[in-house]
């Protein structure tokens, strides 16, 4: 069965060829990180990790639908929740049991 899938499908004809490099190909593996990772709840966690805050701290929008007493129906979007990005959310608190132990050891800035 999978001998079938090899003839139909030869090795490497359905990977696309690397031709970036440097930045260039980070972002390429960022943007197929994007696509391949849409709804698995990765997303997030890869712009924080990537300090990318231009995809980070957006508003949460809805739409308010009415109808006229003609019937005909218009929306209007609206904003339900501000929600900013802020600097120090690149980084979690650390526990004060372990800040505790270890009175060396600085909270991340904001916490």
């Amino acid at each position: 069965m999978l001998g079938n899938l090899s003839v139909r499908c030869p090795q490497g004809a359905l990977q696309p060829a690397i031709t970036s490099s440097g930045a260039e190909l980070l972002e390429d593996i960022k943007r197929e990180r994007r696509v391949e990772l849409a709804f698995e709840g990765h997303n997030f966690f890869d712009e924080r990790r990537w300090m990318n805050e231009d995809h980070l701290g957006f508003d949460v929008k809805g739409l308010k639908w009415t109808m006229a007493a003609d019937g005909t129906v218009s929306n209007q979007e609206y904003t339900v929740v501000n929600r900013p990005w802020f600097e120090r959310q690149y980084y979690l608190p650390i526990p004060a049991s372990e800040v505790e132990k270890a009175p060396s050891m600085v909270q991340n800035d904001g916490y």
